[in-house]
């Protein structure tokens, strides 16, 4: 039965909803900088036809349940509960308990238009486990309540194994063997027809890439795994064009975990490469240059990391690890590995440890900026270590980040060094429009500032994105980001060339 909450709990429900909003507006704003509603992107006339790599994301309206609610008790028959939910129209829903387990549903925007309307709440719990999909992008918590601490959050259509449906309308849901919860009225039995409209690509769609490639390209291409992290999955190492060659240059991406649109980017342009294999840049083929110069690349140094922004602490299979992570705290712009160091900051370079001269800020396990124990600490650390001492031809070490569009480099090196980093700079920054930042900089334990100053190759870090965009960044800026830098490892092999 359905049933309308009287005049004055609606007037104590406006009334707490005005004292609270600008606060809670505030800190949803905070929270949920950037999201945003899409718009739709279109086709690149440059792409290869065949290619199943996430060139393009698709679109459709996105919704994103951010919320953070308080119970005030005014007697043992109502509960008012107020959320705040930022979804494109930066909506706030304020949900009223009723003795008739149903809700009423107040919902008011920032033009203050207010639209009444009722939702049935979940009245039984369920027997037995049933399969449900996601149609929000939706907190996950260690309790069944939005006082529990948040350690991931769903994706729209992903699916789930739902344990049980809780009287009070919270699902308790099992991921990778973690019980988990979400709020029910995010998941239905069948998947949306709505697609996501950031689909981020994810470690398991790299695998599919790679080995889909491998079995497309016999000759010209190469992936084998440099080693394991530590949540077990692989750092892989792709080798573009003649591994015999007499230079190389090397890139990377996703060092850190929530910038893994640069993973989507690097395999794109590999792929792009290999099927236009005879197509000119600068008049010579992409065959010439490859036989010439080998591109080696590391499509996700930090593969753990990517997981967890992408799904929360319980993506990491090893109870353990995530138990430890379980302290720090969930966010989506993870840049850490699993153990909570962040690996652009693990490299043993001159003052380890230090921020321009400073000592840093973070002293133990975090979402970013912890260096480690001790320089080269980490796995992945190494074994990129590992690789560079074992080419002595790398002309180039080039790491893809997110965001700003701009290119970082100058580590004071002297020299022919410098002239060819700056010579390696300007060639990327006029392809991608990025601005060439030449002030001298110091962050020390980071990847490229090891390259250049420990092993004398010329190196930088290229951040993709648009420095105002939501972090991470989102798939609706995917066209802009592929238009600029389409070119980037054909013409810098072209310069090693040279």
């Amino acid at each position: 039965m359905k049933q309308k909450i009287n005049v004055k709990v609606l007037g104590l429900v406006i009334a707490i909803f005005v004292m609270c909003s600008g606060c809670a507006l505030q800190k949803s704003e905070n929270v949920n900088k950037g999201s945003l509603a899409y718009e739709k992107t279109s086709s690149i006339e440059t792409l290869p036809s065949e290619s199943t790599t996430k060139l393009i994301a698709e679109s459709t309206t996105e919704l994103i349940a951010e919320s953070t609610t308080e119970l005030i008790a005014e007697s043992t028959t109502e509960l008012i509960a107020e959320s705040t939910i930022t979804e494109p129209t930066a909506t706030e829903l304020i949900y009223v308990e009723t003795t008739t387990n149903e809700f009423e549903v107040i919902e008011t925007t920032t033009s203050e238009t207010i639209i009444e309307t009722t939702v049935s709440k979940e009245g039984q719990q369920s027997d037995g486990e049933s399969i449900v999909y996601a149609t929000a992008v939706a907190n996950i918590r260690n309790k069944p309540s939005t006082k529990g601490k948040i350690i991931g959050q769903t994706y729209i259509n992903q699916e789930y194994v739902c344990v049980e449906k809780l009287n009070n309308g919270w699902y308790l849901l099992e991921i990778n063997g973690v019980q988990v919860y979400s709020y029910g009225e995010y998941f239905s039995s069948k998947p949306t027809s709505k697609k996501p409209k950031d689909d981020p690509y994810t470690y398991e769609e790299m695998v599919a890439d790679i080995e889909r490639l491998q079995c497309k390209y016999s000759v010209g291409f190469k992936s084998e795994v440099l080693g394991t992290t530590y949540d077990d999955r692989n750092m892989y190492l792709l080798t573009v064009g003649n591994p015999e060659a007499e230079k190389s240059v090397l890139f990377t991406a996703s060092i850190h975990g929530a910038e893994y649109i640069s993973s989507q980017l690097v395999m794109a342009q590999v792929e792009y490469y290999l099927d236009n294999i005879k197509e000119k840049y600068n008049g010579v083929s992409f065959e010439e240059i490859l036989n010439k110069v080998c591109i080696y690349v590391i499509p996700m140094v930090n593969p753990d990391g990517v997981a967890i922004s992408q799904n929360g602490f319980f993506a990491i299979r090893n109870q353990e690890l995530r138990e430890k992570l379980f302290t720090i705290g969930y966010t989506d712009n993870w840049s850490s590995n699993a153990r909570g160091v962040d690996l652009n900051r693990n490299f043993p370079t001159t003052g380890f440890g230090t921020d321009n001269g400073k000592k840093q800020a973070y002293t133990g396990p975090s979402f970013k900026y912890y260096e480690g124990e001790c320089p080269a600490s980490e796995k992945e650390t190494q074994l990129i270590i590992d690789f560079v001492k074992s080419k002595e031809n790398l002309c180039a070490y080039i790491s893809y980040h997110t965001k700003g569009e701009v290119i970082y480099w100058n580590k004071g090196q002297k020299g022919e060094l410098y002239n060819n980093t700056s010579n390696i700079v300007k060639i990327i920054a006029k392809l991608t429009g990025y601005k060439n930042i030449k002030a001298y900089q110091i962050k020390s334990g980071i990847d490229y500032e090891w390259a250049i100053l420990e092993e004398k190759i010329p190196g930088c870090t290229v951040e993709i994105g648009d420095m105002d965009s939501y972090f991470p960044v989102r798939q609706s800026q995917w066209p802009d980001i592929w238009k600029r830098n389409q070119y980037v490892m054909i013409a810098v092999s072209k310069y090693a060339l040279d």
